[in-house]
């Protein structure tokens, strides 16, 4: 201390600092809330520039009431802005059951994408019908279409005809659903025998119910 003054390196680093350090928490908050504000930047600078503009030419530059006039300056030209309501962006924060869930969707996905490649060897939507087995079972996941009206109505309550069977089996999104519901909520892992024991979907969806 000297003439009743800190002083050193330490506290100019602090005193320097100090500006960016209460932008960073401002923005802190704004982003834990789910916000964002590209602009905090330009009104610090602003708001810096009217307060020096006003303390450069006033007659009394090292007075509290000078300083606390600058302040006050620099506060209004920041209200306009924090006034408005800000545009609503998807923040990066994530509850730790909201990355929970997000981590067990990507596993299930990845799961039903190996199944589909193991039962007719690819995944998404084929440029033609695929078949098994002499036509007894259909689509990427090779259901029966028996299976599909029998889960179907099981899962949404609807009584489909075998033709509507066999065209939600060729559907790859809607036989994606289905097999998903059938594993992981009715947990009919082994209606694909050949799969599930070269893909070991056993102890993969016991893993993934273990984690959620």
């Amino acid at each position: 201390m000297q003439d009743g003054h800190l002083y050193g390196n330490l506290i100019d680093i602090l005193r320097n600092g100090a500006p960016v350090l209460l932008i960073a928490l401002g923005m802190t908050l704004v982003i834990a809330t789910r916000g964002i504000d590209l602009s905090v930047g330009a009104i610090a600078a602003i708001a810096g520039a009217i307060a020096c503009v006003y303390i450069a030419g006033s007659d009394q530059q090292g007075s509290a009431g000078t300083a606390i006039i600058a302040c006050s300056l620099a506060l209004a030209a920041c209200v306009p802005q924090t006034a408005q309501k800000p545009k609503q962006m998807p923040g990066p924060i994530l509850t730790i059951a909201e990355a929970k869930a997000q981590v067990s969707d990507q596993r299930k996905e990845e799961i039903l994408r190996e199944l589909a490649t193991c039962e007719s060897g690819g995944h998404g939507e084929s440029d033609r019908p695929i078949y098994g087995f002499r036509g007894m079972f259909v689509g990427r996941f090779q259901f029966m279409p028996s299976t599909v009206r029998a889960y179907v109505q099981q899962r949404d309550g609807r009584q489909l005809s075998l033709r509507e069977a066999t065209d939600l089996a060729h559907d790859y999104d809607q036989a994606k659903d289905l097999a998903k519901y059938m594993i992981f909520e009715q947990g009919r892992i082994n209606d694909w025998p050949a799969c599930s024991r070269k893909l070991g979907l056993v102890q993969q969806v016991a893993d993934i119910k273990a984690s959620e």
